[in-house]
Formats: structure tokens, sequence, C-alpha cells
């Protein structure tokens, strides 16, 4: 939608007698005025421009013609006729309108402390359906917004992670891990202690962390989709802190990442395991452990099996890829170094590594200017980096699909594609939570504070929020028009 700003110009009406004398005509000519109401014209090629026109009077008897006169408009009257020839044309925007959502709206959109991401709230895609996990259960909305089903359990402070058409659910510090598909719950698993960390892969195993209590050793458990239990391992604390966990795309093996800290320097490693008794009988080792790699004084962060079975492990000074395969080539294939600090990464469409670069790091002979605010895309079979883009703000989120990436910069969101092509941009007044793509890249979902939103953006858009005050007893489509309307500013 284009905004565009009217001014109010007075008109004066002609007053001509035509039954008067040639000499009354002329005076009246002399003191007949026109103003011309014009509306500043956006940069966009789908601009729109309003303007009523009166039709010509007919011809003066002495062969010249009077120029056009235009009426005003009301400024409100005229942001009306935008809305509705926006939405005549398909809109830039669905709204979400499922119960919660609504009843915020019909509040006159008051934030509310339980729809509020930061209080552990989530959404996320998946397929043309959206996961949604609060506090209180797990609900699955549909393309128009409606809720499918819904799973209820109590939960302080829940994290969902997704893969595929799964999702997992475990509170923070809690001792449940539920995993949902589409249908609905699929299982749910007690441990007998806090969870630290868990994983889900696209076929519905999970993997899940816990520790009984601060003295004890930790344990890591391996599900199938049935919840029935694969593997079970206990790790003495000694040894390494078991600090992430990822399940191969296959079910077959499952990675745990260790830090050591009982030394001056803490050290990490990355040991591999099969997920069958029948498998970890053929290891060399009581655990099924089929191979390690050690890290050193890089410490190990986050763990990601990949299509073939290799395995992306992110540290604090370089990314690589290990094994993939036959078991037996479980060792490091490539490794990317940073010569930046890493402050966001997303994996997108299972075939590409987007980075998000800050600050040099204190290590690197390179000053790193070069690379602060910027985000490069790596094909994970080769480590090859395929493009990059810079942006003028600290980078504070990555969310990457469909080959494309959205950039966050607080407030202010770019996407691109893999290649580094600027596709559109959005900048918002009111905190954005998330921002994520839905069917495709022009497809995007919105969580606010209060509120779920589908938008259209046509690449090429620059969208901004518009700074207007919330509607009294709006319905949920108007207030979170009110509140949340992205305009198309230009397009290329």
């Amino acid at each position: 939608m284009d905004e565009n700003k009217l001014s109010e110009s007075e008109t004066l009406q002609e007053n001509a007698n035509t039954a008067n004398t040639d000499d009354t005509l002329d005076k009246t000519e002399q003191t007949s005025t026109q103003s011309e109401q014009t509306a500043e014209e956006n940069p966009s090629s789908n601009a729109v421009k309003l303007s009523l026109e009166k039709k010509p009077p007919h011809p003066r008897k002495n062969g010249k013609r009077r120029k056009k006169k235009k009426f005003t408009i009301p400024l409100r009257f005229a942001l009306v006729c935008i809305a509705l020839v926006a939405l005549a044309i398909g809109g830039l925007f669905y709204i979400f309108n499922y119960d919660k959502i609504s009843d915020i709206g019909k509040e006159n959109a008051v934030f509310s402390a339980e729809y509020n991401i930061s209080a552990r709230n989530d959404f996320s895609p998946v397929g043309r359906s959206v996961y949604y996990c609060s506090k209180d259960g797990m609900q699955l909305l549909n393309k128009s917004g409606s809720t499918v089903w819904t799973d209820t359990y109590s939960m302080t402070a829940p994290v969902m992670l997704c893969d595929g058409n799964y999702a997992a659910v475990a509170d923070d510090k809690g001792r449940q891990l539920i995993v949902y598909n589409t249908g609905g719950r699929l299982y749910a698993v007690s441990t007998s202690g806090a969870i630290t960390s868990f994983a889900i892969n696209a076929k519905g195993n999970s993997a899940v962390i816990y520790q009984n209590n601060a003295e004890s050793d930790y344990n890591v458990d391996i599900y199938s989709p049935a919840g029935e239990i694969l593997s079970q391992g206990r790790y003495v604390i000694e040894d390494g802190i078991p600090t992430c966990v990822d399940v191969s795309n296959d079910g077959k093996y499952f990675s745990v990442g260790f830090i050591d800290i009982k030394n001056l320097k803490a050290q990490s490693s990355i040991s591999f395991y099969y997920t069958d008794k029948n498998s970890a009988k053929s290891a060399n080792n009581s655990d099924g452990m089929f191979s390690a790699i050690n890290l050193g004084t890089d410490i190990i962060a986050t763990l990601r099996f990949m299509p073939d079975n290799s395995c992306m492990a992110f540290t604090d000074k370089y990314m690589a890829n290990i094994g993939g395969g036959n078991t037996k080539t479980y060792v490091q294939n490539w490794k990317q170094e940073y010569t930046n600090k890493p402050v966001a990464m997303s994996i997108i469409s299972e075939q590409y590594i987007a980075l998000g670069f800050g600050e040099s790091l204190e290590f690197s002979s390179n000053d790193g200017s070069e690379l602060a605010n910027t985000v490069h895309f790596y094909n994970y079979r080769n480590g090859k980096e395929v493009g990059s883009a810079s942006v003028q703000a600290e980078i504070t989120s990555l969310n990457g699909a469909f080959d494309s990436c959205i950039i966050g910069c607080g407030n202010s969101f770019t996407a691109v594609d893999i290649r580094g092509k600027k596709l559109w941009s959005y900048s918002a007044l009111q905190q954005i939570n998330k921002l994520m793509f839905y069917t495709r890249s022009n497809k995007v979902l919105m969580a606010t504070a209060n509120k779920l939103s589908l938008y259209n953006i046509k690449n090429g858009s620059v969208l901004v929020e518009k700074d207007t005050d919330i509607e009294e007893e709006g319905n949920t489509e108007a207030t979170t028009e009110a509140a949340t309307e992205a305009v198309t500013e230009a397009a290329s």
C-alpha cells in the first residue's frame, strides 16, 4: 500500500452570470481563482495518486478555455480511499484472526504478557500452517489463522525447536519434553532432572540432556519418533559437561558437544554415537561412540546434522563440517575461520549456512572493519561462500528459508537472497519479536507484542510502519492496520 500525503487548499467557486453585461463578466473573470490539490508522489511505480476533478467548463466565446478545476477531499476520507484501493488489488497483508489475537484487539490492543515473545511464546511456520507455542499449550493454525488443534500443558518458560514437520517443546530447566507433528501430540518425555538442552530432527527423533542436581553427572537420552528410548548415556561431570546435542536426519547417529572446565583454560570436544543398540555393539566402547574430535581451546557452541548425515560444528572461532555417509569418514571435511565475532546463524533450505558478523575478534590480525555488520552465505557441502550482504547497523537476528534470509537489526529488517541481492526492507516503530518467511520469500509472518500478521510483500519494496493511534473498540483487523500498517514507499 502506498502512503500519500495530501495537502488541503481552498477552492473558490466561480460565480459567473452569463446574463449580465460584458463589463460584469470581465470583472468576474478577474476575481476567479483556481487552487489545485497535489499529492506528493512516491517513487514507486505503483504509487497511488488521488484527485477528484470537476469536468472542464465549456469553451469561452472568445476561444479561450478555462483551466481544469480540482476539489480537495478530507484527509480522513482520502486515507480510507487508499485502503479500499489496496484491498481491491489484493491488499498488502492478511491478518491472522484467531481467538487470542481477537481478544487482545477488542481490548484496545493492550499488550498482554501472555502474548509476548519475551515471555517465551513462539511461532514457527510449517508448510501452510503455523505452530503457536505458549506457556499454556501448543496450537496449530491453518493458512487463514483458524485453530486446527490445541494441546494443553503448563510450562513456566517453554522453548520450541522445529525441524521439518516436527516441533519439540521443553520447559527451560524443567523436566518435560513434548514432541508434535501437524497432526498433534506424538509423545511426551519426563526426565528425572532439569533439562539443559534438547534437539529434534526431521523424522521426529528427539534428544535431551538433563542433570539431576548441580553436583550430579549428566544424562543424554535419545528417543524414536514413537517416543521409545533408543539410547541412554551417563556422562561423568569431571570428563566434560555435555552442552549441545543433535540427531542425524535418518535417526542413526547422534552427536554431543562437551566442554571441560577442570583446567585453567576450557577445552571442548565432539563425540559421535550410534542410536540403535545393535549398531552400538560394533563400536569399540560400551556407550556406542564411533568417532570423536578434540577441539582444544576452541569452544563448541552448537551442532547441526545436515541431509547427507555430515555434522556442522559451530565454535567461537570457526565453523566446520564433519563426517557424512560412511561412519568411518567422520573426520573434519573443511573449516571456515572467523575474523569477526559471529552474532547470528541460520540454516537455509538445508543447503546453505548464513552467518552474521559483528566486531573483530581479539585474536584476529584483521581489524574486521570490512566484515562488521555483514552476512555471509556458505554452501555446507564444501564451505565455499556463495554471496554476502551488508547492513547499516548491528545484526540481531537471521531467519532463513527459500534460499533467502531476513536480516534483523533491532526493528529494521532487510530480506536478501543467498547471493546478497536485496529483496525488500521493513522499518518498524513498535517492537517486532519475530519476522519470518511463510510459504515463500514474499510472504512474511510478523509477531509483535500482541498480534500475529501475515503480509504479502513485493520484491523491491521499502516498507515503513505508520505511526497512528490505535482505534478504540476496534476489531482485530482494524486495530492491526492502525497499529502496524506497512506502506510501500518504493518498488524497483
